[in-house]
């Protein structure tokens, strides 16, 4: 649910923008043109194994990453992606400075 409730928050600056006149107006991406992609904002819904480099976001199951570094903090939110046959997930963190 909250993948969706996310694509909306994106939508609500998109036409305020327009009707601002600060942008034109939103368009639907043409599929096989832009990388589909979607959030988990809340981190409390994805369970994050970095000792055997994989998570289990929900509705998913579990999937396996590879790891380029330890993820360090707190995590934030979780971006699925895929762009042809291969998947990606980005893992965005807060931490101390």
């Amino acid at each position: 649910m909250h993948p969706l409730q996310q694509t909306l928050k994106d939508l609500e600056p998109a036409y305020a923008n327009f009707f601002a006149k600060r942008a034109d107006v939103p368009r639907f991406k043409k599929k096989g043109r832009s990388r589909n992609s979607f959030r988990y904002p809340d981190p409390k819904q994805v369970k994050l194994d970095q000792a055997n480099s994989r998570l289990s976001p929900p509705k998913l199951g579990w999937l396996r990453y590879r790891k380029s570094g330890d993820v360090l903090g707190t995590v934030k939110n979780i971006t699925v992606s895929q762009s042809g046959d291969k998947g990606s997930v980005s893992i965005q963190t807060e931490r101390e400075a």
